[in-house]
């Protein structure tokens, strides 16, 4: 039996970035048994445009994934079994390879055929087979892998999935629409035929357009193993991308290296590659740049804490080490108990430290904050200040024109001098970590409410999550703001 290995990197990744990918297809044995191949990510050509159209709207993936299969097609012979692995949009790639493989077999290709006649064949069942649907009738597949057939994948093993095709929602209008025609179909359920899966995650990336794709728990029974865990860090922290000390970096390759060798025998030329990796490793502080201002977010984990079993013990060791500031803290509220929380007006996101089982709260808020240099409290201005006029009025027809684009397109979209929600300037606002991920993939928003104009709220939670708040104010207008409000949860 031998292992066909394809390794798959993230947007903009090669060889020389080091990833736990690139790290991983440099380290595996070549031979009888084992054969390797590596794609570089998206947006690595030489071309510029080239470059910024692939690995900013992830176009290019469909490539990427016609290009593996060719090489499965052409490299297959009977006995084999097909390895994936990948990170970020080599992740998706992978995943959406598992997909079709799954779907459509492994098409049969003759050694005499050209370059060109194999690509139009794997065209045809890219487009007709797994993006339509549609019977692959006249095609010959390799011998016991037709569609009908349980394909022979052992394991597909991902660090940190993500999928984000088109234009970040922040661009509104152009986003709805253009994204809509970008992302096509794309099938990332853990197939049946899948032996083991295995899949590290951040618990701490922020980045908007960066949200993960988090397989659903399986029925026990449908493979022979799954395990999907978080770890703390950022994407490019679980990913390997990081310029940084590889510390969480090394956790997760070595996690993803000792699961896949015990789960199909993985062989290594001189080892496994990377270090043991630290617990409490450099963590990138979160969205710099242009994506402070791309809708950042935080994203719906599971609570840290002793024996939590979708959490490596890793991050739970972090937690554990009473950093400064703490790392997860998640105190959960007892019933009847008040507890503050300290929220800035300059952040677009405030941990409160809190972690809200589902129930209902009482939320009071004290203090005051500025913005513009007039003051208000957390209930918002009642009148916008008249220093603060024309960026309010602007804010005020871009919120008008978002709800449009929602309305026409029945897809979310932001602008970047309008406030976050549709409530009063610098209302203080409450959301929690609680989206809800639907089997088709689409998502529902986790739970936010504003403070009313006397000040409270209350908050219904069906879900678990931590609990975060912010001054209601555009992405563009954090830096002006200043001050503080007071923020207490009390649990009924």
């Amino acid at each position: 039996m031998r292992r066909l290995v394809v390794c798959c990197d993230g947007t903009w990744e090669t060889p020389k970035q080091r990833t736990n990918v690139s790290l991983v297809a440099d380290a595996l044995a070549q031979g009888p048994d084992q054969v390797v191949r590596y794609f570089p990510g998206v947006g690595t050509g030489a071309d510029p445009v080239t470059r910024v159209l692939e690995g900013g709207l992830g176009l290019g993936l469909d490539v990427r994934i016609r290009e593996a299969y060719t090489w499965l097609a052409e490299t297959w012979r009977p006995g084999d079994v097909v390895v994936l692995l990948g990170f970020s949009r080599g992740a998706f790639t992978v995943r959406s390879l598992a997909g079709m493989l799954a779907a459509c077999g492994l098409v049969a290709v003759a050694p005499g055929d050209s370059r060109r006649a194999r690509d139009r064949l794997v065209r045809r069942v890219f487009r007709d087979g797994y993006q339509r649907g549609r019977p692959l009738d006249g095609l010959a597949f390799q011998p016991g892998f037709a569609p009908e057939d349980t394909a022979p994948i052992a394991l597909v093993g991902v660090w940190d999935t993500v999928g984000a095709l088109g234009i970040p929602r922040t661009f509104g209008l152009l986003s709805a629409l253009l994204s809509r025609r970008i992302e096509g179909f794309h099938d990332l359920r853990l197939a049946r035929d899948v032996r083991h899966a295995r899949q590290a995650l951040a618990l701490d990336e922020r980045r908007g357009p960066f949200q993960p794709a988090v397989w659903a728990e399986p029925a026990p029974g449908t493979h022979e193993s799954f395990v999907q865990l978080w770890f703390a860090g950022t994407h490019g922290d679980v990913g390997g991308s990081q310029d940084q000390p590889r510390g969480l970096s090394d956790l997760t390759l070595r996690w993803m290296t000792e699961e896949a060798t015990a789960a199909v025998g993985l062989t290594w030329r001189d080892g496994p590659p990377g270090g043991a990796g630290d617990p409490l490793g450099h963590l990138d502080p979160g969205p710099d740049g242009m994506w402070r201002y791309l809708a950042p977010r935080p994203r719906t984990v599971p609570r840290v804490a002793e024996g939590a079993p979708d959490v490596h013990p890793s991050a739970v060791a972090r937690r554990a080490a009473g950093l400064v500031p703490p790392y997860r803290p998640g105190r959960v509220p007892e019933p009847g108990v008040p507890v503050d929380a300290v929220v800035a007006a300059d952040a677009p996101w405030v941990e409160t430290g809190l972690y809200l089982p589902a129930g209902r709260y009482t939320l009071t808020t004290a203090g005051s904050w500025s913005d513009h240099g007039a003051s208000t409290g957390p209930a918002g201005f009642a009148r916008w200040p008249w220093r603060a006029w024309p960026d309010y009025a602007l804010g005020a027809v871009l919120a008008v024109y978002r709800r449009v684009v929602r309305r026409c397109t029945s897809r979310s979209a932001d602008a970047l001098a309008a406030p976050r929600r549709d409530t009063r300037r610098m209302a203080l606002v409450a959301a929690v970590a609680d989206d809800l991920r639907h089997p088709d993939g689409s998502l529902d928003e986790g739970t936010v409410v504003s403070v009313g104009r006397d000040g409270t709220a209350t908050l219904e939670l069906c879900r678990p999550g931590y609990l975060y708040a912010y001054a209601n104010d555009s992405w563009l207008g954090y830096g002006r703001n200043r001050g503080a409000a007071t923020l207490t949860v009390t649990r009924s």
